[in-house]
């Protein structure tokens, strides 16, 4: 009775008497099944129901005219029917009007959206341009949004996200299995970190499909996209930019991006990957309007086992060193294990004045256009790059000059302090490749200190196949070992020692 009579003063010195009215409030965080007239306004009613009950379903259409807010460890849900809908009313004010927020969650916690089908109103033209979205995650933490309808019907170029994630301290949202129609997800802004959007499926998004934008002072750190599906994207797949750090892009199928009339070059890319320490594994893309995976080449970046589809017309991975992070070894950007088929150019490296670190191994690509591997060494100085055990593979015709890789710097020999290793590589020529009206140029070798060692050139009988040339460039302490040339001509005397 003792032990009894501490635990009861014990509850009353923390939560007061008990009481009626605290037996009340102990089952305030019970499932509540809301309902109304369907079709009508629930602005206000609703709003009630999840400040009271927190935990709350619904099961029919209703309209919104204000943003809903739910506190934090409240749940709006569906349930396992999945039919509650909630659509803008052409009526609106506050940020349904302005930014078509149906759901503001503002420093909250272990929030959550569940299997909600969000419709929008007749006329929902009106947006403000900047950080529209459905649902905002604005400094709010382990929420999730799942399960979730957003069966919209703007058009390329206008129009707004289904989720966006903003502020430092966003931290562990998930963001998964939702249906999204020509709306995209904003998975970290201004700080946010450690969010992790998996399995959505993402049709004619108005731009971007999944965008991250490190637009303040503090990074977003080691956020998470993966497995999610993306078809017809208005501009990219994916995009990682500006103040974001290790952000792992894996496991994500793009079918289509660059599908907006009029997109400037370059801003059709499958994922373009220009932030820091991000790892981009595993994914598939098709049908990109411009590069199908850009990374920037000083910002340590791994890019390892994705598989490109092309037709001929772009690049598949292309490796920009034109960011203001100078470039160090302990800053190399890893090429590994891709399948690249079709592109135009298979791997491409450019610069200016930066230094290159990049090491390219273990790649497979077949039936470049013009080029397997391209590097652009620009005006830089003491590049380190690193070519060894890539397989490409032509089996079609060409009726211009093709080159398995290729090298180009604006340096003058013997100042370029490079350091350039191809090794182990092997390039094939079959089927209709003998039989094109162009030539083949196995390496194109025009700048210092490459080493060139174990690579093997099966070449073809007839036609024009050069197994290595320099173009007339003058070249110093370039090297050969142990090669294995088959079919194809091979001059080593054109380059100096």
């Amino acid at each position: 009775m003792k032990a009894m009579f501490i635990l009861l003063n014990t509850i009353t010195v923390l939560f007061g008497p008990v009481n009626k009215k605290m037996a009340v409030n102990a089952r305030i965080d019970t499932p509540y099944l809301f309902e109304a007239p369907v079709g009508t306004d629930v602005t206000v009613t609703l709003q009630q129901a999840l400040n009271q009950h927190k935990i709350v379903y619904i099961n029919k259409s209703y309209l919104i005219s204000n943003s809903l807010t739910i506190p934090s460890g409240g749940t709006l849900s569906s349930g396992k029917l999945g039919n509650g809908i909630l659509k803008a009313s052409n009526t609106r004010e506050g940020l349904l009007n302005s930014n078509g927020t149906y759901i503001n969650i503002s420093y909250a916690n272990a929030v959550s959206v569940l299997a909600v089908k969000f419709e929008p109103a007749d006329n929902m033209v009106n947006l403000s341009g900047y950080r529209n979205t459905v649902v905002l995650l604005s400094n709010s933490a382990n929420c999730t949004i799942s399960g979730n309808n957003f069966d919209f019907a703007f058009n390329y170029a206008k129009g707004m996200e289904a989720v966006w994630i903003t502020g430092p301290y966003s931290r562990s949202n998930i963001v998964s299995n939702n249906y999204i129609n020509t709306l995209g997800i904003t998975y970290c802004e201004n700080g946010a970190s450690y969010n992790i959007v998996r399995r959505n499926h993402i049709i004619n998004s108005h731009q971007n499909a999944l965008g991250g934008i490190g637009n303040g002072t503090a990074a977003c750190m080691y956020n998470q996209v993966l497995d999610n599906t993306i078809e017809n994207a208005g501009r990219m797949g994916i995009e990682d930019q500006r103040n974001v750090i290790g952000t792992v892009i894996s496991g994500n199928t793009i079918l289509g991006t660059g599908k907006l009339i009029g997109l400037a070059a370059g801003e059709g890319t499958g994922i373009s990957a220009v932030a820091k320490n991000t790892i981009v594994e595993n994914n598939k893309i098709t049908d990109s309007k411009d590069y199908y995976i850009e990374v920037g080449g000083s910002n340590k970046l791994l890019v390892a086992n994705n598989s490109i589809f092309d037709t001929g017309v772009c690049s598949g991975i292309f490796v920009n060193f034109l960011g203001s992070t100078i470039p160090t070894a302990a800053n190399t950007t890893i090429i590994s294990k891709n399948t690249i088929v079709g592109c135009k150019k298979g791997i491409e490296t450019f610069g200016k004045a930066s230094k290159q670190y990049i090491a390219i191994d273990s790649n497979i690509i077949t039936n470049p256009v013009t080029h397997g591997i391209n590097l652009n060494f620009g005006s830089s100085k003491g590049s380190v790059v690193t070519l060894a055990g890539n397989n490409i593979t032509f089996s079609n015709k060409t009726s211009s000059t093709r080159f398995g890789i290729a090298t180009y710097s604006t340096i003058t020999s013997g100042k370029q302090n490079y350091i350039f290793n191809v090794s182990n590589n092997i390039f094939t020529y079959m089927g209709l490749a003998t039989k094109g009206s162009g030539h083949d140029d196995t390496m194109l070798i025009a700048v210092d200190n490459a080493v060139i060692s174990n690579n093997t050139i099966i070449g073809y009988p007839g036609g024009f196949n050069i197994g290595v040339t320099n173009n007339g460039a003058v070249t110093t302490g370039v090297k050969f070992i142990t090669n294995t040339v088959k079919l194809a001509s091979w001059n080593i005397k054109q380059f100096s020692n």
